[in-house]
Parts: C-alpha cells; structure tokens; sequence
C-alpha cells in the first residue's frame, strides 16, 4: 500500500505529534506500506506554519496590551518572535519529523508542467471551472499518477479536500478518467477523508484491543491517568465556541414557532456529566484511548419572536441549555499511564429544556 498525505492532514497537527501520527507510525513499522509526502506539501506545511505563528503572536500581544489597560502596573511585556527564523526551524524540524516517519519526500521533478498547464486548459479537477483555483492540488495529483505510473500498489490519498479529490471511498470523474486514460485501474486509488478515518479504518481494527485497561482507565486506577482530573486539566472553551457558532440550531429546533441566530457559547460546566472509556488499543509501549465526556454548557443567541397583529418579528436574547459531547483521542505510555498527546476527534452538541426537537423526550 502506497498512503499520500495532503497538506489538510499536516496543517491539522503542524508537530506530527498528535494521536493519529502516533497511530500511522506504528503502522508504517509493522506494514509493507510506503508514506509519501509531495514536496508541495511538505513546504504549504512550512508556510502555514509562519502563518499560524504570526497570527498566535499578533493575538498574544493584543490580550498582553488589554491586561495592561486593566492592571496599572503590570510589568510591560512584549513577544519578540521573529517569525522567519522560526520558519527556518520548524522547515527542519519538520524534514526530521518525516525522516523518523520514513515518509519520502517527492520532488517538483516528478511533475510534468505541461500537463499541469493543460489541466488547467480544459478545466479539470483539481482545477475550478476558470481554470485558476487548483494549482497546488493539480501537482499534489500528478505526483499520484507519476507515483501509480512506477509500480504496481494499491494508494489511499489521505486528505479532507472533497471538492476537489472526491468523497470518502471514491474519486471525481475528471480524476478517474485520468486512470483510465492511462491504462491505470480506478480501484488502485482511494480518497480516505482524514488521517483519523484512516487510523478507524485501516489500523485500529489490527490492533489489540485491552479491555482490562479500558476498565482501570474508567475506575481512574490505572496509574498515573486520571480522565476525571485530565478533564479539569484541559480547556475546551475555544473548541465548543467554534462549535456553537458553527451550529445549524434551525435543525435541531424543528417544529418550533421560534427562529434563533448569532449563537455564542456563555458558559462550560466545570466537570464533565459523565465520562466514557470507548475502547483502548495497544501500539508497541504506547496504548491510545478513546473517551467520550458530556459536558453542559449555556448558549446565548437571539430568538425571534413574532409580535403584534401581523405578526413582526422581534428578536430578543435568549439563553438556552446544550449538552455537549466531546470524543477524545489521547495516547497514553503503557507503563506509567501518563498522557503523551491528545486530539478532539469530534464535537456533538444536543440542546434541551426549553428548546426541543422530534425524537428528544425531555
């Protein structure tokens, strides 16, 4: 098996340190597989680092200034980062990142910029229907096709790009067209939708499973792993605002005489409702966890309510009940049960009270 990263799965986890690459690694180790990384890429990564890292430390010096504003005589502090350097370090953190991943790294050579160029002519995926919007992920397709070209593996392409690759399991006309052109069977290429999906898919269902841990990890007694106080460790309230404010609430009040908008997060319990051990896997002296915690959390939105004779509409604030569902991926070191990363894997969100919706019994 041949598995192409896309730059969606990089610039998800910019240290390669998260779960999912612990997951991969161990795959790569006790697998035929080859891990490629287009040089496109590897240096996208590189400029979305900077990217991530100015505006961290635009934002940093912002919360520094209004702290000032608050305490008179706050030490005066400014992050002097230089970005560039920065960038500099991280280009060679990152090649030593995939070396230890034993990822091949395929060069611009591998590219024809003819056939680029008439891609973009006929306007095929990956380009848009102008032709303009596609430049990247055009080489990122031709280094699949010189890739298929020079053997005989199967190739997953991991990335979250559905647009322009395809659905889960499948790929676009345009690309599959592509295959057939050159005398390359469809079935050898498949569009996987994240590196998670992945890890679901193709290595947890080798691994084994140790329900006897699972069970310590929920009794919090397996040594120095609590989920309890890993919880109260953790700050979730970024996450569940993105969330919130992502949030189609029209979907889940169906039926209801009322419309809501301009949803934001007011508050997260302090504790988790309930915590659920869903399954543990072992990967050499690591062991990844799966965990579910509900939390309660209080949305404030505006709420329409229609007033007066002809019915108008009135908006007013309104502050509604949501219970969240956070689902956890953590890698643990199978000794001392310590946490060596975490990753969200997902975010559910339920309202109840006084907001309803068919099949929810309050």
């Amino acid at each position: 098996m041949i598995i192409v990263l896309d730059t969606t799965e990089l610039f998800a986890d910019l240290r390669l340190a998260g779960p999912d690459f612990h997951l991969l690694a161990a795959y790569l180790e006790k697998h035929e597989a080859r891990l490629i990384v287009p040089q496109i890429v590897a240096e996208e990564t590189a400029n979305h680092f900077k990217k991530a890292l100015q505006d961290r430390l635009r934002s940093a010096n912002d919360s520094i200034r209004s702290l000032s504003r608050l305490i008179h005589d706050l030490p005066k502090v400014n992050l002097t980062i230089e970005p560039d350097k920065e960038q500099e370090r991280y280009t060679v953190f990152l090649k030593n990142r995939l070396n230890e991943l034993r990822a091949e790294i395929t060069a611009y050579s591998s590219v024809s910029l003819s056939a680029i160029v008439e891609r973009a002519l006929a306007r095929k995926k990956p380009f848009d229907s102008d032709g303009k919007i596609g430049f990247r992920d055009a080489i990122i397709w031709e280094t699949v096709l010189h890739v298929l070209a020079a053997g005989s593996e199967n190739l997953i392409l991991v990335t979250r790009n559905k647009k322009d690759f395809g659905e889960h399991g499948s790929l676009t006309s345009d690309l599959q067209n592509d295959l057939e052109s050159r005398g390359i069977p469809v079935d050898r290429v498949t569009i996987c939708e994240g590196l998670t999906r992945f890890s679901e898919e193709h290595i947890k269902p080798g691994l084994e499973t140790l329900d006897q841990i699972r069970q310590q990890i929920q009794d919090g007694s397996y040594g120095e792993f609590d989920p309890e106080d890993f919880f109260a460790d953790m700050d979730f309230f970024d996450d569940l605002r993105k969330f919130v404010r992502n949030m189609n609430l029209e979907a889940q009040t169906y039926g209801s005489h009322s419309h809501y908008r301009c949803q934001t997060l007011e508050k997260v319990g302090s504790s988790p409702n309930s915590i659920d051990v869903v399954d543990v896997w072992s990967i050499n002296a690591e062991i990844s966890v799966a965990i579910d915690y509900k939390v309660n959390g209080v949305i404030r939105c505006e709420r329409e309510e229609l007033i007066g004779p002809y019915g108008e509409p009135d908006y007013r604030d309104y502050l509604g009940d949501i219970e969240f569902t956070i689902k956890m991926s953590v890698i643990l070191d199978k000794e001392s049960g310590n946490d060596k990363s975490w990753e969200i894997s997902e975010i559910e969100g339920k309202l109840f009270g006084e907001w309803t919706y068919p099949g929810y019994d309050e």
